[in-house]
């Protein structure tokens, strides 16, 4: 009797007990969303078990990892060619590709545009070209073989150019799709391409800028990373500018404009001058490094813009003259509804609430303006990121802290406001 009881003791607790789950016993989904974390995690931080370590468990491991190990491919230099002969051996693991970095000559190889074909999912392209004599004619370069490799690639659309020296692209009577381009200014372009959404221009100060044609019907943003050697000489930069928008009308709707412009403030000044002159930008973005004075505003009609960005140097922005400064620029900006206020050079000289929060002066500078909805201002030590948000739908300013480990990157679109 005693022996039948705790039996039926036993199984009670034993159907009780929830069953144990283990990671096989998930589904595949969540199996993906597992090793996504992992691969990425060690991609960025590169501490850990490699993420190959994971494909080696079962079949069923392997197949769910496979796809997401292979998104993203990256060929070295040194080994292209043995990398592509690899490659087409295992043709199935390129339609996984997403994301290829890899060196195209101008004229490749039959077997080697055999790649193209296979990577029916790519939608971002990073060519490293192979430097071409300077005596080989344009038309001859990245020829329109590659242009029709691409041109069959339905879900491309970021296409990034890595060297500095690349030459003509040309394409064929079809224009293809691409909504995100990346090249140098110093590259020699003449591009059909529609449905064209942002354009990304590396300006450098090794070359002369060169007739480039672009479409730009569908074109909403344009960015502009500038070489800091020509930080002393911003004529350089205005003339390339111009020779890339002066003679487009459809540059007047453009309404996104970005530059990472190292340099003084009058030098910005005059860049900015020369943009407002030309579109009704809503959406600026401006580097003024590290070591820069805070941009005078000048005579530029910043009327238009609703949001703006500056990363410089802001550890003394209590300074009345400095004050003044950013008062003359919000001023200008009446429909100003997002500013972001970005300083990378905090050396943790006094604490950064007495930066952002302490200074009467200063909370009095950014609230007094009633169509500002969002303020960011971003402060870096080896400890901490202060974060300050001023809404003004509700009225109320908060702080917040967010820790991180000294050798963390710091990333200022984490730290994104979402209205």
């Amino acid at each position: 009797m005693a022996r039948g009881s705790v039996r039926k003791g036993v199984t009670a607790a034993a159907a009780a007990t929830p069953p144990r789950v283990t990671l096989l016993s998930l589904p595949d989904e969540i199996l993906a969303l597992v090793f996504a974390a992992l691969h990425g995690g060690y991609q960025y931080y590169k501490t850990g078990i490699p993420p190959t370590q994971y494909l080696q468990i079962c079949k069923r491991l392997y197949a769910i990892a496979r796809p997401l190990w292979f998104s993203v491919l990256v060929v070295p230099k040194a080994k292209t060619d043995e990398y592509c002969a690899k490659m087409l051996e295992h043709a199935a693991a390129l339609t996984h590709v997403r994301d290829l970095q890899l060196q195209l000559e101008a004229d490749p190889p039959a077997w080697k545009l055999a790649l193209f074909p296979h990577l029916a999912n790519l939608q971002t392209l990073r060519l490293r070209e192979a430097p071409v004599p300077r005596r080989q004619q344009a038309g001859e370069s990245y020829s329109d073989k590659v242009m029709i490799a691409l041109e069959n690639l339905a879900n491309l659309s970021n296409v990034q150019v890595l060297s500095s020296d690349t030459t003509l692209f040309s394409s064929s009577d079809n224009p293809i799709i691409i909504r995100r381009l990346d090249l140098p200014i110093s590259s020699q372009v003449t591009l059909g391409i529609r449905m064209l959404e942002h354009l990304t221009l590396r300006i450098d100060s090794d070359s002369d800028a060169t007739d480039c044609e672009y479409e730009w019907d569908e074109l909403e943003a344009i960015e502009f990373v500038v070489d800091p050697k020509l930080s002393e000489t911003p004529q350089i930069f205005l003339r390339k500018l111009l020779m890339q928008t002066g003679r487009t009308a459809e540059f007047e709707r453009l309404w996104r404009f970005k530059i990472l412009l190292l340099g003084s403030g009058p030098a910005n000044r005059n860049i900015c001058e020369s943009l407002f002159s030309r579109a009704p930008i809503t959406d600026l973005e401006l580097d003024y490094g590290p070591f820069h004075p805070f941009p005078d505003a000048g005579d530029v009609p910043w009327t238009s813009l609703t949001k703006l960005t500056l990363r410089a140097s802001l550890l003394k922005l209590t300074e009345p003259w400095r004050l003044h400064l950013l008062l003359q620029l919000l001023h200008k900006s009446p429909d100003l509804r997002d500013l972001t206020l970005i300083d990378f050079d905090w050396m943790g000289v006094g604490e950064p609430n007495l930066i952002a929060i302490g200074n009467p002066n200063l909370v009095a500078t950014y609230s007094g303006f009633p169509a500002l909805y969002t303020f960011i201002h971003l402060v870096r030590d080896s400890t901490a990121i202060l974060r300050v948000c001023i809404c003004r739908s509700t009225g109320n300013r908060v702080l917040r802290w967010n820790r991180s480990s000294p050798a963390e990157e710091f990333r200022g679109e984490w730290y994104v406001v979402q209205r």
